[in-house]
């Protein structure tokens, strides 16, 4: 199971996640080492995007999916809204293929404005 912890303060935004992803549902070991949480510079915003859920999206490990999916966005000329907003429909599409008892999967945004 993994815990987000999040943590704002006038200078600093701080996002941390355990590294081990598991498998559902015998929940064996995936990969002991993975980045739940990934760092984005975009148009107007600095940011980091952590997840919970599937270890897996699309038969990518699911950070490598983050991270694939905003370079084909091309996010970084993109406002964070836009990121937000597309990120949400292309998650929703993609996850509607997984059986219901594994979709549990969030995805937290910390950043600051530029």
């Amino acid at each position: 199971m993994t815990l987000l912890i999040n943590a704002t303060t006038p200078q600093n935004v701080i996002q941390a996640s355990d590294r081990r992803l598991t498998l559902l549902p015998d929940g064996s070991l995936y990969n002991d080492e993975a980045n739940k949480v990934i760092c984005v510079s975009c148009k107007d915003e600095h940011f980091a995007i952590a997840y919970t859920g599937l270890a897996e999206i699309e038969k990518q490990r699911t950070d490598i999916w983050i991270v694939d999916y905003l370079t084909a966005i091309n996010a970084h000329k993109m406002t964070v809204e836009l990121i937000s907003e597309s990120i949400e429909k292309y998650a929703t599409s993609c996850l509607k293929t997984v059986d219901r008892r594994y979709r549990r999967t969030s995805l937290v945004l910390a950043g600051y404005r530029l």
